[in-house]
């Protein structure tokens, strides 16, 4: 099952490049596109019709603010998660704050890791984890 990040990001998705819309802008029909793919799309066309829906367009497309912002915001928060997911705050694999210390593998786990992965193993809380860790003469530098 698709996660609605997923879902929302394909929806952010251009036909043409299908990348993120870049500089999108809007035909008469409704269908959105980057601005540079239409313009490379029409420039071996002699009429000017949506790559989607063949419907013929006699004037400019529109700059469709409210999806360039809808995308920018979408990509600021993709690099976030990707941050935190780095630093270790989310779950790589769901994407989930990290609530729990597994005891038995070692490692931070989500909620979701506990209920599919780690059903029967031991936990505790992660700030008692970085205390044991912080306390063990293992993890001091010497």
């Amino acid at each position: 099952m698709a996660s609605p990040h997923t879902d929302l990001e394909e929806n952010l998705k251009c036909c043409i490049c299908f990348g993120i819309f870049k500089d999108p802008v809007v035909l008469q029909c409704s269908h959105s596109f980057c601005k540079h793919c239409l313009e490379v799309t029409w420039c071996q066309k002699v009429v000017k019709e949506c790559p989607l829906c063949r419907h013929v367009t006699k004037y400019s497309p529109l700059k469709n603010r409210a999806l360039k912002s809808v995308c920018e915001s979408f990509m600021e928060e993709k690099r976030r998660r990707i941050s935190a997911e780095n630093q270790g705050v989310l779950c790589g694999v769901h994407g989930s704050k990290h609530e729990l210390f597994c005891t038995d593998d070692q490692k931070l786990v989500c909620m979701e890791c506990v209920s599919q992965e780690h059903q029967d193993h031991n936990f505790c809380s992660i700030k008692k984890a970085a205390e044991e860790h912080r306390a063990s003469p293992w993890s001091r530098k010497g």
